[in-house]
């Protein structure tokens, strides 16, 4: 349900284009969004910490830190762990991330909602606080999202090789023909052909899309932002069927990615743009180098999380991983 989750909207989670918090567990999960029953309290000792006390009575700090486990705990883990990854892999590196580096990439975050760079500090604060609160992130987060990004684009960097090919590619992404449809996703081949159905007889896509369809992509009516045949995080059968619809309002054949199928109905369709390749070769490498080290990032953290042993110990978090396992 989530393979198209990352080109779809700007997810709470992820608040630049390398500063991600993660999306996926860094552990098979096995429906750890269950709430997890509480710890049997432990002995308390004379000198436990109290949070607070109601009428004489004491609550122990343990109390409250259980109850944020249980609830936030794992998560906070994830990003903690993939923390501690980059950090031992930047030390293996000799990569030391300055304060500069995480304020050059909070620059880069703030540059996808401002058109210019902000240089006045009342202003970048004033945007600052915006973005914030419509991610619905504390600060703290943010400044740990800045500096995983920080390192990892450090991390990135050492292996960017842009060839004429990149370019090139890089060329078609930004001036090639380019459609937006809309999108729908389900479990089964007989729901994605029944919807189909529906298409014909006539009802709307978009009602479709709010009833039927899994993924994310639902709470934008299901519709995509404009991609080609060169748009990265989208699987190549949807790139291939969307830029096959030709007519507004064609609809696709169901498409199969992993175990789920697909409906692509057409929005509009962007015509390529004429464009001196060698007046705009400079922008297209900027753009290209940065797309590359998106890339390397990303493939540095999976590689991170794949080859690491994690050990966890808390038994909340380790029922939440694993609740068979846990018992």
């Amino acid at each position: 349900m989530k393979i198209l989750a990352m080109m779809f909207l700007a997810a709470a989670v992820c608040i630049s284009a390398i500063a991600c918090e993660p999306n996926e567990p860094l552990w098979p999960n096995n429906g750890a969004q269950q709430p997890t029953p509480p710890e049997p309290a432990p002995t308390v000792t004379q000198a436990e910490p109290v949070m607070a006390y109601v009428n004489g009575k004491a609550i122990y700090m343990r109390e409250i830190n259980r109850v944020l486990v249980t609830n936030f705990g794992l998560p906070i883990a994830q990003q903690l762990i993939t923390d501690e990854l980059l950090a031992q892999q930047a030390k293996r590196e000799g990569i030391e991330v300055t304060r500069k580096d995480v304020e050059n990439e909070n620059d880069r975050a703030l540059a996808t909602v401002a058109p210019e760079r902000i240089t006045d500090p009342a202003q970048r604060e004033a945007v600052l606080k915006q973005l914030l609160k419509q991610k619905g992130i504390t600060r703290e987060r943010w400044r740990a999202a800045m500096r995983r990004g920080a390192t990892l684009r450090k991390l990135a960097i050492k292996q960017v090789q842009i060839t004429e090919a990149d370019l090139h590619d890089e060329y078609e992404r930004q001036f090639g023909r380019r459609v937006q449809v809309r999108h729908i996703e389900v479990e089964s081949l007989a729901a994605a052909q029944q919807i189909l159905q529906n298409t014909q007889d006539g009802r709307a896509f978009v009602e479709l899309v709010r009833e039927y369809s899994l993924n994310s992509s639902r709470m934008n009516d299901g519709l995509l932002p404009p991609l080609n045949l060169k748009t990265v995080d989208v699987p190549p059968a949807i790139r291939e069927a969307a830029v096959a619809l030709e007519t507004v309002g064609e609809t696709s054949q169901p498409i199969r990615v992993g175990k789920h199928y697909h409906l692509l109905q057409l929005v509009k369709a962007y015509e390529p743009e004429e464009a001196d390749f060698n007046v705009v070769k400079n922008d297209l490498r900027r753009a290209a180098r940065e797309f590359q080290i998106r890339t390397i990032a990303k493939m540095i953290l999976a590689d991170l999380k794949r080859n690491a042993k994690i050990e966890i110990v808390d038994p909340i978090l380790r029922r939440q991983v694993d609740p068979a396992g846990a018992q």
